[in-house]
């Protein structure tokens, strides 16, 4: 496990303590969580960013911390496992094919698929360039720094990555950074599910009598995701038996994919593909391939 420490300090106010906060050097960084004002006294909540050696006791690294910014009080609040905290979360960045070649220092990252996509289009027009659209692998999290989204010129004032991820939904990683880190998107427009859509159904009225496009175009883009069939209601719609019995003669690999619409972690609808996902459930295959939308 890969633990992030969190603490508590207590400085004066006029001690230039906040300046070598934001230094950063081998053997650890920080980053500030929360600052209170008391009277004589700041209180500042700080995490201790990419300990080298995690071998240290937690009273060594303690007295390295003491050292460094020279102050006496500091109190352990809390020990993060960095995989917990971060699990559900999916990260994307848009750039292009040209411009993301090598190592980078640092990128900017959203959780919004179609902020991410705007972003890549945007500089490959302005670049004469091929758009990518990359997800992080959120195995490589620890790897790196995570600080707020402030702009260029810190305009925006976010003290944590939190702050800013919570209010803008973005932040920035620091750190070695290279494309096998992530796993590049594969997504759709809005008009393009609704074609395929189009091109699956024999009967037109499997989808005009319904809201199925209306539901489709409320999502600008979609990811192409391979789908837990255990998240989905599969008796959500009306079903057809011998349909799925149909679909469950297919090959796996001939099986259009289905369309869902993602409400929270726990909540996933599907707008187009109920006999597809039964089918393949009855086969007792587990994912099925899915254009994943997200519904605010």
């Amino acid at each position: 496990m890969i633990y992030r420490f969190k603490y508590l300090l207590q400085i004066k106010k006029n001690d230039n303590i906040l300046s070598k906060l934001k230094f950063q050097d081998n053997y650890f960084s920080f980053y500030i969580n929360d600052v209170t004002e008391k009277e004589y006294f700041l209180n500042l909540e700080i995490f201790i960013l990419n300990i080298s050696d995690y071998s240290n006791s937690e009273d060594e690294i303690v007295e390295k911390i003491k050292s460094f910014l020279n102050i006496s009080y500091i109190k352990l609040l809390d020990k993060i496992d960095l995989f917990d905290e971060c699990e559900d979360l999916v990260l994307y960045h848009g750039t292009t094919k040209e411009s993301f070649q090598g190592k980078n220092s640092y990128i900017y990252l959203t959780t919004s698929l179609s902020h991410a996509i705007f972003h890549a289009n945007e500089r490959a027009l302005s670049e004469n360039e091929n758009p990518l659209v990359l997800k992080l692998n959120l195995k490589q999290l620890h790897k790196f720094d995570l600080v707020p989204d402030n702009d260029i010129d810190n305009s925006w004032g976010y003290i944590s990555f939190k702050d800013s991820l919570d209010d803008i939904g973005s932040l920035c990683v620091l750190g070695e950074i290279t494309i096998d880190m992530f796993e590049i998107v594969n997504f759709e427009n809005s008009d393009n599910i609704i074609s395929l859509v189009e091109s699956i159904h024999r009967d037109t009225e499997d989808f005009t009598e319904g809201d199925v496009f209306e539901r489709i175009d409320a999502v600008a883009y979609y990811e192409l995701v391979d789908f837990p069939i255990e998240l989905l209601d599969l008796d959500e719609w009306g079903k057809d038996e011998d349909l799925i019995d149909e679909y469950s003669e297919l090959e796996l690999k001939e099986m259009p994919p289905i369309v869902v619409h993602k409400y929270s972690e726990q909540m996933y609808s599907i707008v187009d593909g109920v006999h597809r996902a039964n089918a393949l459930n009855k086969k007792g295959i587990k994912n099925i391939k899915a254009y994943l939308g997200k519904r605010n």
